[in-house]
């Protein structure tokens, strides 16, 4: 379980990062985008939501942020327009890993 939670940091870490740098929003902002409370926002970016839930991804991903990135931290935080295709195929093989 401490690995999961690592893991999550580092996932709050990257969310943190995009909502501030490239969104310039802040955590109730973002959190009124993708239909959720802030709350859940400021769990996931201090690591004690496990989880960010398939409609949270795809919105985050249709924002411009590359799951790969987030979920890895490997790559560029936005994924350009060009690997659109590439970035979906990423998005189903890391929620694959969560429904398996």
């Amino acid at each position: 379980m401490e690995n999961a939670n690592k893991s999550n940091l580092c996932i709050g870490d990257r969310l943190k990062k995009f909502r501030e740098t490239f969104l310039n929003l802040s955590q109730s902002a973002l959190a009124k985008e993708l239909g959720c409370s802030q709350q859940k926002i400021n769990q996931i970016e201090n690591g004690t939501q496990q989880e960010l839930k398939f409609r949270d991804v795809i919105k985050l991903a249709e924002m411009g942020l590359n799951i790969h990135w987030l979920y890895t931290g490997k790559g560029n935080m936005l994924y350009s327009k060009q690997s659109f295709r590439k970035q979906a195929q990423a998005v189903i093989s890391v929620l694959e890993t969560f429904v398996e």
